[in-house]
Parts: structure tokens; sequence; C-alpha cells
């Protein structure tokens, strides 16, 4: 385990970086490592992030590696910048909203994703017209972390949350990115359905057409579109429900083989 000095109120105080296996991409790895050291209490909250420096040697990794994590985890709500005085644990999202809790079924899913197109088609409209230099950062850097995840199953659903975060916190509203948190295990439900897939190329095939899609929002933020911005987030967010609808509707004819057979 990696032990590695960060500032304290009393000085320098040592930290071990938690282990964990070299699975996925390195910015997968990297990523869950510092949310895995976060999540055991050895970066606590308020705790200033070691320099790149550090962590690249720490984690043996380069410099694009660590942005691309710290990118993430700031999109997700986990690290916050202040300016001037560099990048801090953030407080952790909050565990008792009462929108928390794993889907029980795929119905439950399509009612989440009602309800998240009335939340995020809005957000993508103001990213549109609010985006900030920072802003954008994190975006591109949330699309690029998805677009490495295509190739690995696993980190898509952390990928794909930390895009819709990072659409959320450019809206400028921060009550758009506590919704996401409030909702995360239900928002990107993909690995409860890994069973829906017939072969690693059907869900390979499914990861390249949403990052088309998020591609379309990325683009219409970046050029300051809020109208397209809005269509293409609705268009992702409908997708997404007709594909889940679909599968229901398979899992629903292999659960009962016998019902809707006619008896004329």
């Amino acid at each position: 385990m990696t032990t590695i000095d960060i500032g304290h109120a009393d000085g320098l105080r040592k930290i071990k970086l938690t282990d964990l296996p070299h699975d996925g991409s390195l910015t997968d790895w990297a990523t869950a490592t510092l949310l895995a050291t976060i999540r055991d209490n050895q970066l606590k909250s308020g705790t200033k992030l070691p320099t790149e420096q550090v962590l690249c040697e720490a984690l043996d990794v380069s410099r694009t590696v660590v942005r691309e994590a710290i990118a993430r985890l700031k999109a997700e709500g986990r690290l916050t910048s202040r300016r001037g005085s560099g990048i801090f644990v953030a407080d952790p999202p909050l565990t008792n909203s009462p929108l928390l809790g794993t889907p029980q079924n795929l119905a439950e899913i399509l009612d989440m994703l009602e309800l998240r197109l009335a939340v995020e088609v809005e957000a993508a409209s103001l990213a549109a017209s609010r985006m900030t230099a920072q802003g954008l950062i994190e975006l591109d850097n949330a699309m690029r972390g998805f677009e490495d995840s295509v190739v690995n199953w696993q980190g898509a659903s952390d990928a794909d949350f930390a895009f819709h975060t990072a659409v959320a916190r450019a809206s400028g509203n921060p009550q758009f990115v506590r919704f996401l948190e409030g909702i995360r295990a239900t928002a990107i439900p993909r690995r409860s359905l890994d069973a829906q897939f017939p072969d690693a190329d059907a869900r390979t095939e499914y990861l390249r057409r949403l990052t088309l899609e998020h591609e379309a929002i990325h683009d219409a933020i970046v050029d300051r579109d809020p109208e397209t911005a809005a269509a293409t987030m609705r268009t992702h967010l409908e997708g997404s429900r007709r594909r889940y609808r679909r599968w229901s509707s398979r899992t629903e004819k292999v659960s009962t083989p016998d019902q809707g057979k006619s008896t004329a």
C-alpha cells in the first residue's frame, strides 16, 4: 500500500492509498483508487489533495491520467476547487435522500428516466448558456472518460454518471448536481441490466451509440446553443427509455412464457 504525505493543520500527515486491482483503463483505476481512499477516510472532507506530481509518483501514472481522474471526481462532487488554494475533498453526497434506492424492476427505471427528462433537459440548456472555462474543461474530461469506457463495461456506468454530472455542474445551479447525486443508484443502472445483452459485442455497440448521443450534447453546449443542447439531451434520455422499455418487454416474455398465448 503506497503512503504519501499531505498538508495538515499540524504539519505533514501520512495517508495510505487504498489498494485496488488494476482493472480497466489507468484512468478508471486511478479514479477508483482516489475515491476508495476518500471513502476509507484516509482523505477526509476538507483535506487538500496532494499535488499532481505527488499523485503521479504515488499512482505511477501520467499527469494526464491524474488530471482526468480528478476531473471525474470533481464532476461527481467528491472533489472541489478553491480558487488560489487548490483542490480539496468535498463533503460526501447526501445519502438519506428519499430518492435513493436500488431499482426493483425495469418499470422503476423507466419512471426515473421520465423524471430525469424533466430536470436534465433544462440543465443542458442552462449549461449551454452559462458554460465557463472550468466547466468546459470538466465537460471535455468527462466526455473523454466516457469514450475510454467503451471497452470497460464495469467502468461505463461511473463514466456515464460523471458526464451527466458535468453537464449539471456546468448549469451553474448546484441543485441539479444534488439531484443527480440523490438518484445515483437509479440514474445509471446498467450494471443490473448486463444480462440483457447477448454478448460483449452488443454491449460495446450500445456504448458506442451512447457515445454519439453524449457527443451531440457536448457539442451543443460547447457551441453555446441552449435549444440544441436541450433537444439532444431529450433525445438521449428518451432513447434510453425506449431501450429500457424493449428490455422490459423481453424480460416479461422470458419470465412469463405462457402469458399472451391465444386461447381462441
